[in-house]
């Protein structure tokens, strides 16, 4: 157990804790990017065209975006997309590394519609087998905390393929098999991209009859059974929650073995995971797997916002618990219990020192203290929550809750106003609101 535990900080750490600069910014929202990539695999090179479709306040002469030191900019525009004006080139410097300011042209200076253009080439290292790209690396210019829908094209070799959350966009030549061009539909708060030689992955994709959606299954070292283990482990608690707490937002959920990183990295409609998720899997422990299709509901589906009130709660004990509760109806209440007492107990040793947080406080994990009021002391307050509400009303609870921040950003008096509506004895609400924003146990 004590190692499951190390594993879920380093989960923690790979969704959480990649180089944040800043969580968003007031005055600029990215609605849409439209993204086309040429992949040079000869070269070592990706050429870029990212348009982002944005709205900005009136007046507003700079802000700034997170994007890689890497890039060789080779032009930044702007245009107005209210009069559908041309492009005017917009100035920018970047700072500490991977943060870019972009200045406003004075005929943009009071347009509050308006696209901007990056022209850019990438050189990221060998990328004759396989390049993943991740929100971490920057590589297009993005504001944390801004979700938005994506369409990304690639140009390939033949012998390349590219892997990604969305949905295939059809082409006056189109084809069952081309995947050239997706499009999210959906807003999403980061878009990964996997480039791959052909044949270096083995593809196994299941129509789950239903709910209607697939499961797509990207492996390198597993044989059929352990896709099979794979696909079955994340099938049932996928129909669980489609079917409890609301429908799943995307038509498909990709998962994508990836040998670089240690646990899990989770993206709406994607999942890539690493070697210790397989060996869990082997040993018959699927929570890590677990909490990141759970992710796909709360963190990946209804957002957190990023550095707010809650961050790691709604992220990361919410999604966790709700694959607990998988766990009480697929096995047995013992099974439940023993995984809520479990994580508890790593938390009661800390809980009322002087090292002890409030849940509310933590909005990223870098600390093992952190991390186990997070695991253990976030399911405990769910599941009292549970407990007070009653299991119909909890549920109701969640599927409301789910219904009114998909694909939309849930802030903490977003969470607690929808509690206080669902709360007939008007005493738990007040309840978790003090255990949330206070330390140690009742």
């Amino acid at each position: 157990m004590r190692r499951y535990w190390m594993l879920l900080i380093i989960l923690v750490c790979l969704l959480l804790c990649g180089g944040v600069v800043f969580g968003g910014q007031t005055g600029v929202d990215i609605q849409s990017y439209h993204i086309t990539m040429k992949v040079e695999p000869e070269n070592d090179l990706l050429r870029l065209s990212v348009t982002m479709e944005l709205t900005k306040s009136d007046n507003l002469d700079e802000f700034m975006v997170l994007f890689t030191s890497f890039a060789n900019i080779q032009s930044i525009k702007a245009k107005d997309r209210a009069t559908d004006g041309g492009w005017v080139n917009m100035l920018y410097r970047a700072i500490d590394g991977d943060t870019v300011f972009l200045g406003v042209h004075h005929e943009l200076l009071y347009s509050t519609d308006i696209s901007v253009q990056f022209e850019y080439v990438l050189a990221f290292g060998d990328i004759s087998d396989r390049l993943a790209l991740y929100r971490e690396h920057r590589w297009y210019p993005m504001i944390l905390g801004d979700i938005a829908i994506y369409e990304f094209s690639a140009d390939l070799p033949d012998d390349y393929i590219f892997i990604s959350t969305g949905e295939p966009v059809e082409t006056n030549n189109w084809s069952q098999d081309d995947n050239s061009k997706v499009n999210t539909k959906v807003p999403v708060s980061k878009f990964p991209v996997v480039i791959a030689r052909k044949g270096l992955y083995v593809k196994y994709e299941v129509e789950d009859e239903f709910t209607g959606r697939s499961l797509i299954l990207y492996t390198l070292s597993l044989n059929d059974e352990g896709q099979g283990i794979l696909g079955s482990t994340v099938a049932g608690l996928f129909e669980y929650l489609h079917d409890l707490y609301g429908e799943y937002r995307h038509q498909n959920l990709v998962l994508l073995e990836n040998h670089e990183i240690k646990g899990v990295d989770v993206s709406s409609g994607m999942i890539m995971f690493g070697n210790h998720v397989i060996e869990n899997l082997q040993k018959g422990q699927p929570q890590m797997l677990h909490t990141a299709v759970a992710q796909q509901w709360f963190g990946s589906g209804a957002f957190a916002e990023i550095k707010g009130k809650g961050y790691c709660f709604f992220t990361i004990s919410l999604p966790q618990y709700l694959s607990m509760l998988y766990l009480r109806d697929a096995e047995d209440e013992a099974a439940f219990e023993r995984e809520v007492n479990s994580a508890l107990s790593q938390y009661k040793p800390l809980a009322g020192t002087d090292a002890d947080i409030p849940v509310i406080d933590i909005t990223e994990l870098h600390s093992r203290q952190k991390a186990r009021v997070i695991y253990g002391k976030g399911p405990y307050i769910l599941d009292q929550l549970r407990r007070g509400l009653g299991d119909k009303d909890f549920v109701d609870f969640i599927s409301r809750l789910y219904g009114e921040f998909n694909g939309r950003v849930m802030t903490y008096d977003g969470f607690m106003n929808a509690l206080r509506k669902a709360d007939r004895s008007k005493s738990i609400a007040g309840w978790v609101r003090l255990m949330l924003s206070t330390t140690g146990m009742p």
